[in-house]
């Protein structure tokens, strides 16, 4: 219904007449219009619109694609609830330009940099060459709204050796960097830094780096199983080694020395007297399941590992495990159940201190009265310089016997036996050398001093 032209006190003193029906036209818009604002506030009161709250909506609406032009712009809300969908943070700022001849690049708001401040770029279609994709450069302001790009802070600190840009490029490009303005309780993602930030209490904090990713390696520790066998449980969660694809076991996987391939070994047959280590292998694709493998290969030192057909994600675990002269796996346990750089393996065998080295994981029965060499190589891998020991010194004269770290220049831990005859022991966390060795020696060369390596701790995994 069209707006009815109100009646003005000048028609009626010129002498026109009032007719009654544009009185009653009149009359029955504005009851048409009041009782359409009884419906804006009573949806305002059922909750399909609430001010200064939460919008609930009938059906789920969808924002358009959006770009800051001018400070402040956007959404605001009190209260907003996002369901399922996805958000992408970003300290977005348009570029205006790019000037070849000046290597100056233009913004379309004033960015808010700094001299040697780090950014990245993203495009629609081309960057201007040679801008890369995910690669962080560093800024020189020559103004507000203007910058160069330099490939080091020191340069940018001063503006010195500008990148030579060649093209424009083409699209639409964005300068992705700490947003000009922070505000209190705003949250942001700096891509160049790789770090999730957030505005609390008008300070800046990082919530999340990749740092913090890169490390990602949880769930429960790999379990002895049998002579030839290891379980992977449920639970392993991890980044695999580029960082870039998270693998998860969502159920317990067997490893069998016995076995080629997927969750067995990765080459060649199982051997005696040999370290394998263990790694977590997936699938990218999504059409293999995790997996399990061997391998004689210890890719946290050389080499690498031969991946199964089907698999192209892998990540070495930390844990290795021993095959002893017979064949068989060395029994083992890890400490604390957790799957972890600096772990506790610890071997499940008897340990007798001074009786037959077959029950010993490492027995030493000579007693050489200077410092000797000890070699742990067997029972200690290569992800591993700290050993678990044992130290046992039987013997009916006093003295004062020590154990070492390989060419340490004190006599390290001490063993005393006193003139009753006693037995000495000691449990120790003790350095080893590139070569797995430590030192002991004995106050007289009929004591019969025992070395037994208990485990060890895993110190060259991540």
């Amino acid at each position: 219904m069209g707006q009815i032209a109100r009646l003005k006190a000048i028609q009626i003193a010129n002498g026109n007449v009032i007719n009654a029906t544009d009185l009653d036209a009149e009359y029955n818009q504005l009851v048409n219009e009041s009782n359409n604002q009884d419906i804006r506030i009573s949806d305002v009161e059922t909750g399909n619109i609430t001010l200064q709250g939460t919008k609930t909506f009938a059906s789920a609406p969808k924002l358009d694609a959006m770009e800051e032009k001018t400070a402040g712009q956007g959404i605001a809300a009190e209260s907003v609830t996002l369901k399922q969908g996805s958000i992408t943070l970003g300290a977005v700022i348009k570029l205006n330009g790019v000037d070849t001849a000046t290597n100056t690049i233009s913004t379309n708001i004033a960015h808010g940099l700094s001299h040697a401040d780090a950014v990245q770029f993203t495009t629609d279609d081309t960057l201007p060459s040679p801008i890369a994709a995910s690669t962080t450069y560093y800024v020189y302001a020559s103004s507000s709204t203007e910058l160069t790009l330099h490939s080091s802070s020191t340069d940018a600190a001063t503006g010195a050796n500008a990148i030579d840009i060649t093209t424009a490029g083409t699209g639409t490009h964005h300068l992705l960097a700490d947003p000009p303005t922070q505000n209190n309780g705003q949250l942001w993602f700096n891509a160049a830094q790789q770090q999730l930030k957030a505005r609390i209490n008008n300070q800046t904090w990082s919530m999340l780096t990749t740092q913090f990713l890169e490390n990602l390696l949880s769930g429960p520790a790999p379990r002895y199983s049998s002579a030839s066998a290891i379980v992977l449980p449920d639970g392993i969660r991890c980044l695999d080694s580029t960082n870039t694809h998270l693998m998860e076991v969502t159920s317990d996987i067997t490893l069998n020395l016995g076995s080629a391939g997927v969750n067995g070994l990765d080459t060649g047959t199982e051997a005696n007297d040999t370290w394998y280590f263990v790694y977590l292998i997936d699938d990218t694709t999504g059409a293999n399941n995790p997996a399990g493998l061997f391998s004689t290969v210890n890719e946290a030192s050389a080499g690498s590992i031969t991946l199964p057909s089907g698999y192209d994600a892998k990540r070495q675990l930390p844990i290795a495990v021993r095959n002893d002269d017979g064949g068989d796996l060395i029994p083992f346990v890890v400490v604390g159940n957790q799957l972890k750089a600096g772990a506790l393996i610890q071997y499940d065998v008897t340990h007798d201190l001074a009786g037959s080295s077959a029950t010993n994981v490492l027995y030493v029965t000579t007693s050489a009265t200077t410092f000797t060499d000890v070699d742990c190589s067997a029972y200690v891998p290569p992800i591993s310089t700290m050993a678990s020991l044992h130290a046992a010194v039987v013997h009916t004269a006093s003295g004062n016997h020590y154990v070492r770290p390989n060419g340490g220049s004190h006599n390290g831990m001490i063993l005393k036996t006193n003139t009753n005859g006693n037995t000495a022991q000691q449990l120790l966390a003790m350095p080893t050398d590139g070569s797995q060795v430590v030192e002991y020696q004995a106050s007289t060369s009929t004591a019969d001093f025992n070395i037994n390596v208990n485990g060890y701790y895993v110190t060259e995994v991540q």
